[in-house]
């Protein structure tokens, strides 16, 4: 699969993580010309933890650094489920949008109603974070479609293997 050839040019001016995102475009057999194309809206979720606020970070620095001239634009959505006290709730998104605002990438909060989240759990017979991950995917499939992204994209580590499956 091809590699956009600026960033072969470029490589060093990427950092170790940069680079090894870009080489998973490699793996898995897409083309960073067309992911990275100004004809794309391309969606992150992000939660305002490490993995996805890492994930967001380092696109952003491919895009300026190697895609600049032929830049999609990117869209953020964060959720606060109102499940946590609200400042802590509300605090994490704010610092997404903070966050985004640095980054020059558009930014949209969902909130939650307070209570959605456990209603959902119960209503479905399931747990509160089963319950939060069918909601917020719910919201993010909505969003997509609203914002006509042609990627998505969601940062997990490891050792959350529903997110994984």
């Amino acid at each position: 699969m091809k590699i956009n050839n600026d960033w072969l040019k470029n490589k060093t001016s990427l950092n170790d993580f940069e680079n090894k995102i870009l080489r998973s475009f490699y793996s898995a057999k897409l083309n960073t010309d067309d992911f990275f194309s100004k004809k794309n809206t391309i969606m992150f979720g992000v939660s305002g933890g490490a993995d996805s606020v890492a994930m967001l970070v380092a696109f952003s620095e491919i895009r300026k650094k190697i895609f600049s001239k032929n830049s999609p634009r990117f869209f953020v959505v964060t959720i606060d489920h109102s499940i946590r006290p609200s400042e802590e709730s509300s605090g994490d998104a704010f610092f997404v949008q903070e966050l985004c605002h640095k980054l020059d990438v558009e930014c949209h909060i969902v909130h939650f109603p307070k209570g959605l989240v456990m209603n959902t759990a119960s209503e479905r017979m399931k747990g509160i974070e089963e319950a939060a991950r069918f909601l917020r995917y719910q919201a993010f499939e909505q969003m997509a479609k609203e914002q006509n992204a042609k990627f998505f994209c969601l940062a997990h580590n490891r050792n959350d293997q529903l997110e994984t499956l």
